[in-house]
């Protein structure tokens, strides 16, 4: 699974701190979530969004089909998503509950989500 896979957390990490000083309730699950996981972790928690980084195209186009199955918006963001290919190929599957954010910093990050 390659959500474990992924090892860049600094964006989300700011993301989440500039969140949860603003009041929101942030739950912060680290770089180790297999993607298996995540299906039951929304059933569970029931979020209103969820936020995740990428830095390997492989492994966004493989828990994207995870992706599909949730009925809850998620934000993808992380050096990945600066790759025009990448972001064509996530704009074609046309899935309205997939986000792309491309924003650099933890406050633009935190603006995008609020």
């Amino acid at each position: 699974t390659s959500l474990g896979e992924e090892r860049y957390e600094a964006g989300l990490m700011l993301m989440a701190a500039h969140l949860k000083f603003k009041g929101y309730q942030v739950y912060y699950f680290g770089a180790d979530l297999p993607v298996g996981q995540l299906e039951p972790l929304v059933a569970a928690i029931k979020p209103d969004v969820i936020c995740l980084s990428y830095i390997q195209g492989g492994n966004i186009f493989q828990d994207y089909k995870v992706f599909k199955q949730l009925e809850v918006p998620i934000c993808l963001g992380g050096p990945i998503v600066q790759n025009q290919d990448v972001i064509g190929k996530i704009q074609a599957e046309a899935n309205p509950h997939i986000h792309i954010c491309r924003k650099t910093t933890g406050r633009e990050i935190a603006q995008y989500i609020e």
